[in-house]
């Protein structure tokens, strides 16, 4: 999960890339291209693909408080 203090602590340059990855390698999960689905390892593909939805929830709820 995104620690509030780190994420506060990034530059807007930062926060964008680091969303960008997270947006990219979701999207990979989701289409099914992700290097993950070569080793078939689709209990570990789910687990992350939930935890990277998450960690974009909080980023849009932290932006939004803030």
């Amino acid at each position: 999960m995104i620690d509030e203090n780190v994420w506060f602590g990034l530059s807007d340059s930062q926060k964008q890339e680091e969303l960008e990855n997270w947006l990219t390698e979701y999207r990979a999960f989701s289409a099914g291209t992700h290097e993950l689905y070569k080793d078939r390892d689709f209990e570990k593909i789910k687990l992350l693909k939930l935890e990277l939805k998450s960690k974009i929830y909080k980023v849009i709820a932290l932006e939004h408080i803030k």
